[in-house]
């Protein structure tokens, strides 16, 4: 079960809209970590979220945990990749991804449980 992950964005406020929307949640604003970080809330009983941070920001460790500083700007190619959960029909997605200017795919993982 995943409860939340993080990711980076070039527009964090944009990113964590396109997924407050896709679950009918809601989007705020979240400077405990960041500066310019966001957060989507689907507003279920789990709490899911996805914090978005910008993109230029690097977490490092430090003696109380988890630090964090900016760096030199970075790809925005990468592995990541999500399948996320959304109360919507495969055409309102799509036409999500279309506005956000997202790349969208149906794709098939194989055989559902």
């Amino acid at each position: 079960m995943i409860f939340h992950f993080s990711i980076s964005a070039d527009d964090p406020k944009r990113t964590a809209t396109m997924f407050a929307e896709l679950w009918r949640g809601q989007v705020f604003y979240f400077p405990m970590v960041g500066k310019g970080s966001w957060i989507a809330h689907a507003g279920d009983d789990r709490r899911t979220t996805i914090e978005v941070y910008p993109r230029d920001l690097a977490f490092y460790p430090n003696e109380s945990g988890e630090g964090h500083q900016r760096n030199e700007p970075v790809s925005r190619h990468g592995p990541f990749h999500a399948a996320v959960g959304t109360p919507l029909s495969i055409e309102e997605v799509e036409e999500i991804g279309r506005r956000y200017g997202c790349h969208t795919i149906l794709c098939n993982r194989g055989p559902s449980a």
